[in-house]
Parts: structure tokens; C-alpha cells; sequence
């Protein structure tokens, strides 16, 4: 059997269609927990017309936070064989968990599965298939999540993460607050330090993400990594040493890479940007590229020009590669 944890917070205008998705599964044999944050604005009536026994809501006396409503749930709501945490804003394809289901079958040295998504908007309209560029599923066996990641590569979708619970259980596995609004991109790559903590990657998208500028990771776009940065830091000293050196002059060049894109491709505006990008100068002093200093420096004294620089390059790129191909 398989418990579903569902966390919600003043989600009104898509918390229906999220439940929908999730109960019209074709695998039915589930139990679905939600956590509601203490909801304002109707959610929790919305949840409360449901009459299917299989929901159990659960709703806290205050706002607890995110990462506080995540440990309550591994503290005391889990007790079947899989566990799969989801959202309450996107929409679960009708055969996502029987999927992962007959994966965890078939691989017994399987320990977590997501799925590849599509994204849409806040009015379900399709933005695109495929987040994931991938073309066949795929296992991440020991350190290849973190590999993977210093490559500024995330395999994993976070709300189509399934987990075998006993595996969790009996490493201690926790949602860790020292991480911030990333603790999940840190469990994921705690399970992966593990000989056996083995990811598998269903390339088919199963999930409809959607983008709105009230989710938890607009929001939070660059804190989720600047607070990831110490403690995986620790845990790759601890658990995959021959990582260290690699991740100590990588992963500040991950954040400032994406700061530039999302500022050149108009995903982030100029004042934050130059915001996030001289925090970026003062705090990874010496691991920062040369090559990144030198586009940094561009981008604060030119910054419309760094802006046209890049798609220029990215055009010049994109015919190098067409002309390869012919």
C-alpha cells in the first residue's frame, strides 16, 4: 500500500484539481494524508466536501512552515511500504502511481522514483512537454545525483518523488530546516550516498507542473540554493570526499550561472539580479571561475548589453550545432 502526503497552504483556486488527479489514480490502493498550514482562504472547506475514506486531513492549529509540516509527516503519519509527497497546485497523470508502483516491484535495489513533467500555467494551458531532456528511464546508482547536480544537471522532479519507507526509516532520513526551502534536493542527494540508494528516473512525463508566481519556488529561486550550499557541502565531506574539491569550486558557479540566464532570458528582473550576483562576490570569495568573475563584472557595468551578448552567443551556438548535423 502507499500513503500520499499532500501539502497545502491558501492553495483555493487549485487544491480541486490536484485532489481529482490524485484520487481518480488507477492504482487506488492508497491512503492520502493532507497537511493543510493552516489554510485562510477556503481550502480547507474545499477539502472537507470530499467524502472518500481514503482522506485523512489533517489541519494545523497555526502555520507551521513547510519544512515543520514535512517532519510531522515522516514523524507520524507514514506507515506502508512507499511514500510518495506531492503538491497542491499540479496534476498528477491517472497512471503516475501505478507506475512507480511496478517499478519498486521489479527493482528491489530501487529506492526512490520520480517522473519527467511537463509544465503548464495557471490556467492549465501547456508551456512545455518534457521538462526533463532526457529520452529513456534512467537509474542514478551511488554519488551520480550529486555528479549530476555539480553538472548543473537535476534529474529529479521533487512533487512526483516516491520513496521506499523502510529504506528512509532505517538510515534516518529527515527533512533537515538547516537547509531551507531545498531540503529536498539535499534528502535526494543523502539517499544517493547510500551503495543501495539507487534513484530511478521515468522519462515519460507523468505530472503537470504549473508556474505561478505564488508558488514556494518562485519565491524563494535562489535562496533554495544559497542555503543548500553548507550543508551538502558537509554531507559531501562526510559521505563522498572524492567529491569535495569538485563541489567547493562548482557549486557557486551553478547559482551564478543561473542567476545570469534567468536575467538574460527575462525569467528575473536587473535589481535582483545584481542583488543576488554581488552576495555571490562577497560570500564564495575565491571559488568563484574567472570566466564567471568576468561575466559578472560585464553584466553589473553592462547589463542590457550582457543581455543581447548572450542570446547573440546562444544563436551562434545553436547554427554550430545545425551546421554539425547536416
Amino acid at each position: 500500500m502507499v500513503t500520499i502526503i499532500l501539502f497545502t497552504y491558501n492553495r483555493k483556486d487549485y487544491i480541486r484539481k490536484a485532489l481529482d488527479a490524485i484520487l481518480n489514480q488507477s492504482y487506488k490502493e492508497f491512503k492520502l494524508y493532507i497537511l493543510d498550514n493552516h489554510s485562510t482562504d477556503g481550502t480547507s472547506s474545499i477539502i472537507d466536501s470530499y467524502s472518500d475514506n481514503r482522506i485523512k486531513h489533517i489541519r494545523h492549529q497555526r502555520n507551521i512552515g513547510g519544512i515543520a509540516s514535512a517532519k510531522y509527516a515522516f514523524q507520524y503519519l507514514i506507515d506502508d511500504q512507499l511514500v510518495l509527497f506531492t503538491h497542491d497546485d499540479d496534476i498528477m497523470h491517472a497512471t503516475m502511481v501505478e507506475r512507480q508502483v511496478k517499478i519498486f516491484i521489479k527493482h528491489n535495489d530501487i529506492k526512490m522514483v520520480s517522473t519527467n513533467m511537463n509544465t503548464i500555467d495557471f490556467k492549465d494551458n501547456l508551456i512545455q512537454t518534457h521538462l526533463l531532456p532526457i529520452h529513456q528511464d534512467m537509474i542514478l546508482k551511488q554519488f551520480q545525483f550529486i555528479e549530476n547536480y555539480l553538472d548543473c544537471k537535476n534529474y529529479v522532479c521533487t512533487p512526483t518523488v516516491m520513496l521506499r519507507w523502510d529504506f528512509i526509516k532505517k538510515n534516518g532520513i529527515m527533512p533537515s530546516s538547516n537547509c531551507g526551502p531545498a531540503n529536498d534536493a539535499f534528502m535526494w542527494s543523502e539517499i544517493n550516498t547510500y551503495p543501495n540508494g539507487n534513484i530511478y528516473i521515468i522519462e515519460e512525463p507523468l505530472y503537470n507542473y504549473r508556474i505561478h508566481n505564488t508558488q514556494d519556488s518562485s519565491k524563494n529561486r535562489y535562496s533554495m540554493v544559497t542555503d543548500l550550499d553548507l550543508p551538502l557541502l558537509s554531507l559531501i565531506k562526510s559521505r563522498a570526499n572524492h567529491l569535495t574539491n569538485r563541489y567547493i569550486h562548482t557549486f557557486p558557479n551553478i547559482l551564478i550561472k543561473g542567476v545570469l540566464v534567468d536575467f538574460a532570458l527575462g525569467k528575473t528582473d536587473l535589481i535582483l539580479a545584481r542583488k543576488v550576483l554581488l552576495q555571490c562576490l562577497v560570500r564564495y570569495r575565491g571559488r568563484i571561475l574567472i570566466s564567471y568573475l568576468i561575466f559578472i563584472h560585464l553584466f553589473i557595468i553592462f547589463p542590457r548589453s550582457f543581455k543581447v551578448l548572450y542570446l547573440l552567443l546562444n544563436i551562434i551556438k545553436k547554427n554550430i550545432h545545425n551546421i554539425s548535423n547536416e
